[in-house]
């Protein structure tokens, strides 16, 4: 159960679902040559007892064991999800490899799907070209186009792997001045 009701009028709450992951990424201890300078937890077991805790506090995070390493397939909602986790561990003192984000391909049927999201962009009218440009360059498919005054708000469906990368190139091409969100299509 999921519900706490009153034993006299007990009314089932639908259940919470928790998206799924949509991005991945590889965790392991730091093998490099200047490995254990700067953190304090350094070994495999503290980082897999880490990743455990946070398992506990994260609904939307998965942490998997790669057969025959030492490392860990995290999933998360997305690269500010695995992002602030990141940070967080090497705040704590953790110190860890991580490998580039890999988007997850869902089957359906034999079919394989691809996670896609809303982009929602406002942006200067003179910066909109670029914007375009950026996002069309991704496969970015705009889906609405309005204005504010001297802003435009531009709304595109992109695959999430067209995301990885993309907030930090908008802000460079835009000098700074794109407002940018995106959510789960």
């Amino acid at each position: 159960g999921d519900t706490i009701a009153d034993p006299q009028r007990p009314v089932a709450i639908p259940r919470v679902t928790v998206d799924q992951p949509t991005l991945e990424m590889v965790f392991s201890i730091n093998s490099s040559p200047m490995a254990g300078r700067d953190g304090k937890y350094v070994t495999t077991r503290q980082l897999r007892e880490r990743l455990l805790r946070e398992l506990e506090r994260n609904v939307a995070l998965q942490v998997e064991p790669l057969s025959g390493t030492d490392a860990y397939a995290v999933r998360g909602r997305g690269v500010m999800h695995l992002a602030v986790l990141i940070e967080t561990m090497r705040r704590e003192g953790y110190e860890l490899s991580v490998g580039k984000p890999r988007v997850i391909m869902q089957k359906s049927g034999g079919v394989t799907l691809e996670p896609f999201e809303t982009l929602v962009v406002e942006v200067p009218q003179e910066r909109l070209g670029a914007v375009m440009e950026l996002v069309g360059q991704r496969r970015g498919e705009l889906k609405t186009m309005g204005g504010r005054g001297e802003y435009a708000q531009v709304t595109f469906s992109i695959p999430a792997r067209g995301l990885i990368g993309l907030r930090t190139r908008l802000l460079n091409a835009t000098k700074g001045t794109a407002l940018i969100h995106h959510r789960f299509a």
